[in-house]
């Protein structure tokens, strides 16, 4: 038994080596074979395909490109700049970025702007376009570098959503001429309309409640409400809620800023009001005092809560009374307790000691049979380990042997096939030579042949693996 276990032990050390030697082998042939991709992607075509666009539209950069290991699509560096013309040299860059994408058509790909507000008015032409390709070569073409005029010479014009130039026309602003306070609300309602419609909703849009100052040296005491829409068309609110940040005085509409769509700004102050529009009106603010209830209020809270001081704690005497006497029989209670555990306790010890004699006999008998069952076991044990020690010995003496006659072999196959793929180098120098001077003396004839190493590294293999298959079944 021992003998055949070590033949498949041999077995199994014979053929990992092989198949080692096997894998080596054909990863240096897959490796001679492939080829480094180091060409970058080649541009063919760059297309643009609108001229005049406004905010909402898109405009698309096409890029018709191919590369041997393929472009790396999703790659952010992978880009097309999209550059705004200058109006003077002092003016700053407006360039947009957009990332390569593919398209459903092979070798098309494309760059997509979506044309919103950050898009100022101008000319914009396409500046650069750059294009890795999933072997990390890259493809740059910029308007300093494009020798092959391949970026695209049509611009694209970004334009206004529309043509109005003209702030919101302001027709009447009006303010309730009234006294408010705490809790109450003041609302200043504006007439106005425009071409391309009042841009509610907007922060800038607001008007500015002053109160009056009595000395110069006073801070100012400005509110501010932003002018939303009401369900009359054409007139607007902005509407004040007066809290505590009010304070106590007379208040009047100081200015109102109000923009159209198109970014046209309407604006009326007390010093640029030349139609007279701001409302005359004041409002009021009074603030009511009512410290003196409160402190009424606070004195009766504070008597009654005296009283009530004085009852908790004739109740808290009593509680402590009846605290101390429950306390006392609590104690008595606790030591009779404690004098009937103690009895049940020493009951409890004198029963376990008995229990604990009886285990400790059982223990011991237990203890005698189990030393002769061990004796028994010894004696059979010795007589096994001194067979197994001479099976051993005569499948060391095999391993060996085999092992020996193996490493030769290998050795020998690995010196044939260095000499081999040395003869291949020697075969493809001369054909090299011989294909220079062909070329020199204009002979048409291609004698390049990339095949001899896989051939001589393919003859190697096989005589591994048959020698290998062969000591397997010498041992059976």
């Amino acid at each position: 038994m021992a003998l055949t276990q070590t033949k498949k032990r041999n077995r199994v050390v014979l053929l990992s080596v092989a198949i080692m030697v096997l894998t080596l082998m054909l990863g240096g042939i897959l490796g001679y074979a492939v080829e480094e991709d180091v060409t970058p992607p080649i541009i063919s075509q760059i297309i643009i395909d609108k001229q005049i666009v406004v905010v909402g539209d898109v405009i698309n950069v096409f890029i018709y490109a191919e590369d041997e290991s393929g472009i790396h699509t999703g790659m952010s560096a992978n880009q097309v700049v999209l550059t705004r013309v200058k109006e003077d040299e002092t003016e700053a860059d407006r360039s947009k970025y957009a990332i390569i994408e593919p398209t459903s058509e092979p070798g098309k790909y494309v760059a997509t702007y979506s044309v919103g507000s950050s898009f100022a008015e101008g000319d914009y032409y396409v500046s650069s376009v750059t294009l890795y390709d999933k072997a990390g070569n890259r493809a740059y073409i910029s308007q300093y570098t494009d020798k092959n005029n391949l970026l695209p010479k049509e611009k694209v014009t970004v334009k206004s959503e529309s043509d109005d130039v003209a702030p919101p026309t302001i027709s009447r602003i009006t303010v309730e001429e009234k006294t408010v306070t705490g809790g109450d609300t003041i609302d200043v309602f504006i007439y106005a309309e425009d071409e391309s419609g009042i841009h509610t909703g907007m922060s800038a849009n607001q008007v500015v409640l002053t109160r009056v100052k009595e000395d110069e040296t006073e801070a100012d005491r400005s509110k501010y409400a932003i002018i939303e829409p009401t369900s009359e068309p054409g007139k607007y609110v902005a509407t004040y809620s007066v809290g505590s940040s009010f304070a106590e005085g007379d208040y009047y509409v100081s200015s109102v800023t109000l923009y159209d769509k198109a970014g046209n700004r309407a604006y009326i102050s007390q010093y640029t009001d030349k139609n007279n529009l701001l409302p005359k009106e004041r409002v009021s603010v009074v603030i009511t005092d009512t410290s003196n209830s409160t402190t009424e209020s606070t004195k009766s809270t504070t008597e009654s809560t005296r009283s009530t001081t004085e009852s908790t704690k004739s109740t808290t005497e009593s509680t402590k009374a009846t605290t101390e006497s429950t306390k006392s029989t609590t104690e008595s209670t606790k030591s009779t307790t404690e004098s009937t555990k103690s009895t049940t306790e020493s009951t409890k010890s004198t029963t376990e000691s008995t229990k604990s004699t009886t285990e400790s006999t059982k223990s011991t008998t237990e203890s005698t049979k189990s030393t002769t069952e061990s004796t028994k076991s010894t004696t059979g044990s010795t007589k096994s380990t001194t067979k197994n020690t001479k099976a051993d010995a005569n499948n060391s003496s095999l391993t060996t042997n085999n092992n020996a006659a193996f490493t030769r072999t290998t050795t020998r196959t690995i010196a044939t096939t260095r000499l081999n793929y040395q003869n291949s180098n020697y075969n493809r120098s001369t054909t090299n030579n011989r294909s220079s001077v062909t070329q020199k003396t204009g002979s048409s004839v291609d004698t390049s042949d990339p095949s001899h190493l896989p051939i001589w590294l393919a003859m190697g293999i096989i005589a591994i693996g048959a020698y290998a298959l062969t000591a397997v079944w010498k041992e059976e």
